[in-house]
């Protein structure tokens, strides 16, 4: 019987081989530990109808094997719990293949098992950085990259949506781990572009490694988009709008089949809000006894347009090996009208004259990008090269009409002046970078890489005085300005990572060499700077056990001035306040510390950060007054400054259906200008806070409570008031969670404002106060397309995928 039951099992075997069919195996590890992974779930899908052929379980040694495989083209998806999907793409079977180890990624690189457990893990801890999840998050309803921004921690978002990164705006913005080349012409500009609804996660690195550009002496702000690579059709629209009024519209799209996966998207988006500024200066005169005072109130109501459309294609060589090129196009429009009244008294606080300013401005600008890469994966688990090429533009056409009308205390007319102003701004960036990780052992890896970047930066402005009578226009010369800047920076570095028992250790060095020049092109004027630098990095951590975990850190950074700091023109458009750069300033370089700890328990998780910063030729904005009554804004290198400061991240889980986030910083913060003026010195305490609380029940209806405070802070000539403000947004999800239906309250007291005062003895005192429109209520809707998921899952061979909650 059994020579019988033998011989049939031949038997049955050889036709099968006769017909074609196949076997593929391999085995699963893990790329950070380089262990086996068992009882990782496997499929195996024909490529042609998506259908899942055979199933599977690796076995404890993280072997596995496929049998009776036809000839054709296959995908395998494996899962496994804590890790990142693993997709290997456009598998041709012709014959038996053995894909030998195939490796799986952590779910987030680098990150320890710190994490929040609520609906979706809200932060995650790593070696250099905190990944905070916003795809959950309800502001991302119905706005841009800057809402969700504002309920970061450590992040600040001001009256004017300036980003701040522990009371620093010194900071460097990355979308998907790359620098667009809008950031370094109008950041709000690219923030405003970004839909927020598109967003998954977003880092803070305070400490970057020797890998990322050192620029921002405060850190990096990494946006990570959400990537459409599922199979067949998908598709993922919203649309919002509200008081202002405003109103956003988002569609993105992706078609994958077989090797290619195509991408494309569009998002268009109309925002008006008034503004209004009330300023208050005082300047002593010469002789000391007596002054000259200007209150004056700035209103406008801005009107703002912007269209993003981008696509991409993406071609899988083979299971290691991809190809992608994306594009996108970015188009603004801005209607900017104001008008600044103005009073002006004597030394008896007598009303002497006023003056009535009217500004009617409007901006276009088009944005281009283009990024080619090539990245590629080996035998050697661990082991990748990633090639890109990036290049993007950026244009802008700013037309200004002003009128001036200057009148007696008594409303007699005393003169009128018409001007008109062009402005052509040029921005052009180019990337070539190569980076490349090499495992030398399971607990060693290099990190390698080398970076070429150029920036150029051209701001022509023209300026006309306008005829009362005739209208005709002549360029004024001395008040027209072309400037150009152009920078180029080349990058080596080297990172050495080790584990050791409990301990994980990184150290990192780069060396770069940066050549600078600022041209006046009117007066053929130039300012050139080459210098080289090293900045070294450094990260431990150590694992206490019991969810706890230790970590120190080091990085070496710089600020660079940019063109606004930089170009000596002399702005007039406010005779009595004008601003003019400084082509002699240097770099700011700065040495910054990092010590936290983590601890995770079923509740919540608990963190706490002291840093340090020190920073030599600190560049900061300071303000003359001459002649008595104008005043000046320029800019100066200080002689050093320094920060300190803990910080504290609570998230606490008081029910499954309940997420409670909340952090505080506190910091120190000295300045020192001596080197310009014995006065120019300040120190103080500043701090700030947020809490948020998030509410999702069964019924598919969700709401977030959100308050953030900050204290006062401290200017090298002056403070700036606190700032406080709170926000409610609710969501209910229909049509089968297909759809999801938002409405947010931003700013519900509406106490969002930025108030300041400065001042020099005996010279003047300013205050004044700042404010947009930021109560807002918008009420949004958006709706997922996703390609249904086949019913015919074929033969599932001997496994019924018990063990896991894989999904195909």
């Amino acid at each position: 019987m059994k020579q019988k039951l033998l011989l049939i099992s031949t038997f049955l075997l050889f036709v099968l081989t006769l017909n074609g069919q196949f076997s593929i195996s391999g085995q699963i590890w893990d790329s950070e530990s380089n262990a086996a992974i068992g009882f990782a779930t496997i499929g195996l899908i024909q490529v042609e109808n998506e259908s899942i052929i055979q199933g599977n379980l690796s076995n404890a040694d993280g072997s596995f094997e496929f049998s009776n495989v036809e000839p054709g083209v296959y995908s395998l998806k494996i899962n496994y719990l804590g890790f990142e999907e693993k997709t290997l793409e456009a598998i041709e079977i012709a014959e038996s293949l053995s894909l030998g180890q195939v490796t799986m990624t952590k779910s987030s690189e680098n990150l320890k098992e710190f994490e929040v457990k609520g609906q979706r893990e809200y932060v995650q801890y790593g070696l250099e950085k905190k990944v905070f999840n916003v795809e959950d998050n309800l502001a991302s309803m119905s706005g841009d990259a800057t809402e969700l921004l504002r309920n970061i921690p450590s992040i600040t978002v001001d009256q004017d949506d300036n980003i701040s990164l522990r009371g620093s705006q010194n900071i460097r913005i990355l979308i998907n781990g790359k620098e667009s080349g809008l950031a370094g012409l109008d950041r709000r500009a690219l923030l405003a572009q970004i839909d927020a609804t598109s967003i998954k996660n977003i880092e803070v690195i305070t400490n970057p490694s020797a890998k990322y550009d050192p620029e921002g002496s405060a850190g990096i702000i990494n946006i990570t988009t959400k990537k459409l690579n599922k199979k067949g059709f998908n598709l993922v629209s919203n649309v919002s709008g509200g008081t202002g009024p405003r109103a956003n519209a988002s569609v993105s799209a992706n078609l994958k089949i077989a090797r290619w996966n195509l991408t494309t998207g569009y998002s268009g988006r109309y925002n008006e809000t008034y503004r209004i500024g009330i300023t208050d200066r005082t300047t002593f005169l010469s002789n000391k006894d007596s002054l000259y005072r200007q209150y004056y109130i700035f209103s406008g109501t801005p009107k703002d347009v912007n269209h993003n459309a981008n696509v991409g294609v993406e071609y899988i060589l083979d299971s290691n090996t991809s190809i992608s090129i994306n594009g996108n196009i970015g188009i603004s429009d801005e209607l900017d009208p104001a008008t600044r009244i103005s009073d002006f008294y004597d030394n008896n606080g007598v009303k002497s004259h006023y003056a009535n300013r009217f500004e009617d401005e409007t901006e276009a600008g088009t944005t281009k990008e283009i990024n080619a890469s090539f990245n590629k994966s080996y035998a050697n688990p661990g082991q990748s090269l990633d090639i890109s090429l990036r290049y993007s533009d950026r244009a802008d056409n700013d037309n200004s009409f002003i009128s001036d009308s200057f009148f007696y205390a008594d409303d007699s007319y005393w003169y009128r002046l018409l001007q008109s102003s062009g402005t052509q701004r040029k921005s052009e960036t180019t990337v070539a970078q190569m980076d490349f990780v090499y495992p030398v052992s399971k607990l060693k890896k290099v990190e390698t890489g080398l970076k070429l970047n150029q920036r150029v930066f051209g701001n022509d402005y023209t300026l006309n005085n306008v005829d009362l009578l005739t209208g005709a226009e002549s360029e004024n010369d001395q008040l027209s300005n072309h400037f150009v800047y152009t920078e180029r920076i080349g990058a080596a570095y080297g990172i050495w990572n080790q584990e050791i028992n409990t301990i994980s250790l990184q150290m990192g060095l780069r060396y770069e060499y940066t050549s600078t020049l600022a041209e006046v092109i009117d007066n053929n004027t130039a300012n050139s700077n080459d210098y080289h630098m090293l900045f070294p990095s450094a990260a431990l951590s150590y694992d206490l056990g019991e969810n706890q975990s230790l970590q120190a850190t080091y990085s070496r950074r710089i600020n660079r001035p940019r063109t606004r700091t930089l170009n000596p023109f002399t702005d007039f458009s406010d005779p009595s306040n004008i601003r003019t750069g400084n082509p002699n300033l240097l770099p700011e370089t700065i040495n910054s510390f990092e010590l936290s700890y983590q601890i995770s328990k079923k509740k919540g998780t608990i963190a706490a950060s002291v840093f340090h910063k020190e920073t030599d030729q600190i560049i900061q904005r300071i303000t003359e007054i001459q002649n008595d009554s104008v005043r000046v804004s320029t800019f100066a290198n200080l002689s050093t400054g320094q920060n300190s400061g803990l910080e504290l991240i609570l998230s606490f889980r008081p029910a499954k259906w309940w997420n409670i986030n909340t952090n505080y910083s506190f910091y120190y913060s000295k300045l020192d200008g001596s080197n310009i003026d014995a006065t120019l010195a300040s120190t103080g305490y500043m701090g700030s806070g947020r809490i948020m609380s998030m509410m999702n029940f069964k019924n598919g209806f969700g709401i977030q409570l959100s308050g953030f405070y900050r204290t006062p802070m401290v200017r090298v000539q002056g403070t700036t008031d606190a700032i406080y403000s709170f926000d409610i947004s609710v969501q209910k999800k229909i049509l089968k969670d297909k759809g999801v239906i938002s409405l947010r309250l931003s700013d519900i007291f509406d106490t969002r404002q930025w108030s300041y005062y400065a001042s020099e003895t005996n010279i003047f005192e300013l205050s004044g106060t700042w404010k947009r429109q930021s109560r807002l209520l918008i009420a949004g809707f958006r709706y997922s397309l996703r390609q249904e998921k086949r019913s015919n899952r074929g033969n599932r061979g001997r496994s019924d995928m018990r063990g896991g909650d894989m999904d195909f």
